[in-house]
């Protein structure tokens, strides 16, 4: 007798299971662009779960970190998409400098994402002046001004007799390099008082800031040519010496 039993026992167990995505933020790009006085952190940044609202992005500037809240503390938010924080520069002052910058994402569960940095040299819109004179002889040249453009000094006195200044005056000798209206505005450090004026190179007055004592900024709007130089003075009534930025739009 010849008992043949044949027991094929397959098993086949296939479990299929798709990972599931990650709970962390992805910061996918980092880059910063210097745009007039400030230097724009453009980021990508995407989260799985959607919940970077409530998060936060870190930066360090050159070792010094700070925290930004998602959304309301970035200048622009925009999810999956380029977002961007503004970073103020001294645009006289870190001209030739280097910055750099990491970042990294926090969702709102508290997750970090991995960082990215980057780094860039600064051009620095601005020219610093030196200190040639107080008068229109020895005006400082600033060679031709583009829009738009920033010019700094210092003034190391105050003062005035009468209707005449008695301290330090600042003179800065350029030629626009557009025709049109430019406006000049004036700020300074300290609650001191700084009048701003415009002049052809003969010393003809075009048009002045005076009027407004220590509020900020004094300004003058007036129509240039470039086939002519003028000449900008800086100049304190009253309070501290102190810096002084011109900027030209």
């Amino acid at each position: 007798t010849d008992t043949d039993t044949d027991t094929d026992t397959d098993t086949d167990t296939d479990t299929d299971t798709e990972p599931l995505p990650s709970a962390n933020p992805v910061l996918s790009s980092l880059s910063l662009v210097e745009v007039a006085n400030r230097l724009e952190v453009h980021m990508v940044v995407s989260d799985p779960d959607n919940d970077m609202k409530g998060g936060l992005v870190s930066l360090d500037v050159d070792g010094a970190t700070s925290t930004w809240a998602v959304p309301g503390d970035l200048a622009v938010w925009n999810p999956g998409g380029t977002s961007k924080i503004y970073l103020d520069i001294a645009p006289c002052d870190d001209a030739g400098q280097t910055r750099t910058v990491g970042g990294v994402p926090q969702d709102s569960a508290g997750n970090w994402g991995s960082r990215l940095e980057d780094s860039i040299t600064l051009s620095g819109s601005g020219a610093r002046t030196v200190e040639m004179g107080d008068d229109i002889a020895s005006a400082v040249p600033a060679g031709t001004l583009t829009i738009p453009s920033t010019i700094c000094g210092d003034i190391y006195a105050t003062g005035h007799a009468g209707s005449s200044y008695s301290g330090d005056m600042d003179y800065i000798e350029f030629t626009p390099d557009s025709t049109g209206t430019w406006t000049f505005d004036l700020t300074w450090s300290g609650k001191a008082d700084y009048d701003l004026w415009l002049m052809e190179s003969s010393g003809f007055v075009l048009g002045t800031a005076q009027a407004l004592g220590t509020t900020q900024p004094e300004s003058i709007s007036y129509s240039l040519s470039t086939r002519k130089t003028y000449v900008l003075m800086v100049a304190g009534w009253s309070g501290a010496g102190g810096s002084w930025e011109i900027s030209g739009n």
